[in-house]
């Protein structure tokens, strides 16, 4: 579907129209609008929200394990341009390099030093807190806009002009229980 718009008797119409010419309906932009703030909404009940923050708790007590693993990906990166750093000081040690090379071989461990120090300096990534996204939800819930349908919502089908289905981005946290089905 793709969006045009048309001018009628001063008047400016926006619709979505189907481009393969598959022969679904030419739908309004308010209606599909609508559909998706309506879904919003339902999507953001009470009820998934609380099955948001669940998950979100189970993600935080998990956290230590996801910051072992950042850690050690992190060492992993390290010692791997040491090892470089390492094979390039042992090849200045033979002496029998040509000086470009010789030139080039400490441009890149300078470089190499750099990136080391930048790794060591790296912190975990911090993670909102339970309550911040709680907060986030129920500010989208209660006046969503075009910035929360990209976020929130996958994808959108319109097979007829009374049905719509959408399908949400928080499938893998609410799983499918009613969102994601026609409204």
């Amino acid at each position: 579907m793709h969006g045009m718009k048309s001018v009628r008797k001063g008047h400016t119409y926006h619709y979505f129209y189907c481009s393969a010419k598959c022969g679904a309906p030419v739908v309004h932009m308010e209606e599909v609008d609508e559909a998706a703030k309506r879904y919003l909404y339902t999507l953001l009940s009470d009820e998934n929200q609380q099955r948001i923050t669940k998950a979100l708790r189970e993600y935080k007590g998990a956290e230590r394990e996801c910051i072992a693993d950042f850690n050690a990906i992190l060492k992993k990166k390290i010692d791997g341009k040491q090892k470089r750093y390492d094979t390039l000081m042992g090849n200045l040690a033979s002496g029998i390099l040509p000086a470009e090379v010789i030139s080039d071989i400490g441009v890149e461990m300078k470089s190499l030093k750099d990136e080391i120090e930048c790794l060591k300096a790296t912190e975990p990534p911090k993670d909102y807190t339970v309550e911040q996204i709680t907060a986030w939800l129920s500010a989208l819930k209660s006046n969503p806009d075009e910035t929360a349908i990209h976020l929130l919502i996958k994808r959108i089908d319109i097979k007829n002009k009374t049905e719509i289905n959408i399908q949400s981005t928080l499938t893998s946290v609410l799983g499918e229980i009613g969102c994601g089905s026609r409204i």
